[in-house]
């Protein structure tokens, strides 16, 4: 079982583009002018810090900030007007998988540049006067007052839920709750889709390969017949009605006449291509040969099916084809 949980999470865990949920924090009191700004920096530079942080390491930075910035809802002024934010934008591209971090450090080096000008010259704090005329019409900005971002539909909040439930069975014996977003179930099925179709793929792969070096069927007793002898069994089991079969005795027949007249070596072991290269420097008989291997391929591996005409004109190249060995 411990083996089959460790699987299941390799799979699970793949990267992938997906929102990572969270539960939702309590709203904070309004921040003040400083510590907002200190909050932005601190995200400033967490985007400065990403390509060199680990992946899971930077995953958590970014959910705890995002976090952070869901309870903000308004920063007070040094003059004690409250300034309300709607941050559900920012949030929203921290969880984003991958963050644009461009769009976001250019958002914030834009606010914290505003910031800066509005802060208070030396005459002014003297005075206890603070310039925040500037400040409050750049907070309220679209860029800054960013739209909420667009709900899921009900059907995928509700195989969030049944996907939560359902890790907490497998895995949330340890008495915590376990959260993988639902993204990972795509790309864990994705996974499988994609072992099961190479595993086919190859499975196909072996087995023409087996095919194409030994002809099903082929017993000992086949392999000392005489070339005669397998000519004789394949009309018989023509006129019994099996052509699939009689045509594998002709290709036999052909073979074993091949090899009596020392032309080439036969062998079960041995594919059909390379009995082609054995004669490859006799034209007539190369020629006479593929024709005769491809229609075998064709009727045997392929089950292609073969009408008593088509199979009369299939002895006919055999018998032909004896004519090159004399």
């Amino acid at each position: 079982m411990r083996l089959f949980r460790g699987l299941l999470l390799t799979i699970l865990l793949l990267p992938l583009t997906a929102l990572a949920g969270s539960t939702p924090r309590a709203g904070e009191p309004p921040l003040p002018l400083d510590q907002y700004e200190q909050r932005l920096r601190e995200t400033r530079a967490l985007l400065a810090d990403l390509p060199t942080l680990p992946p899971q390491i930077a995953e958590r930075r970014l959910q705890s900030d995002a976090a952070r910035w869901e309870a903000v809802s308004a920063v007070t002024l040094p003059d004690g007007e409250t300034v309300p934010l709607d941050t559900s934008f920012l949030v929203a591209q921290l969880r984003r998988r991958p963050p644009d971090a461009e769009q976001l450090t250019g958002l914030l080096d834009t606010l914290l540049a505003a910031l800066d000008t509005s802060s208070p010259q030396p005459d002014s704090v003297q005075s206890g006067a603070v310039d925040t005329g500037a400040l409050a019409p750049i907070l309220a900005r679209p860029e800054y007052q960013w739209p909420e971002p667009p709900q899921p539909p009900d059907w995928w909040l509700r195989l969030q839920e049944w996907w939560s439930d359902l890790l907490d069975k497998l895995f949330g014996g340890s008495g915590g709750r376990v959260s993988v977003p639902v993204g990972y179930i795509v790309t864990g099925l994705a996974a499988l889709a994609l072992i099961a179709a190479l595993a086919y793929a190859l499975r196909g792969l072996f087995s023409g390969l087996v095919a194409e070096t030994e002809m099903d069927g082929t017993s000992a007793d086949d392999e000392n017949m005489s070339p005669t002898a397998a000519f004789k069994r394949a009309q018989e089991l023509a006129a019994g009605g099996d052509r699939r079969t009689a045509v594998r005795y002709l290709y036999l027949s052909s073979l074993l006449l091949l090899e009596e007249r020392g032309l080439l070596r036969y062998d079960r072991s041995r594919t059909n291509r390379e009995y082609l290269r054995s004669v490859a420097h006799l034209p007539g008989l190369a020629g006479g040969l593929r024709d005769v291997v491809e229609i075998f391929e064709r009727v045997w591996y392929g089950y292609q099916p073969l009408d008593a005409d088509a199979y009369d004109r299939y002895a006919a190249q055999v018998t032909e084809l004896r004519h090159y060995t004399e």
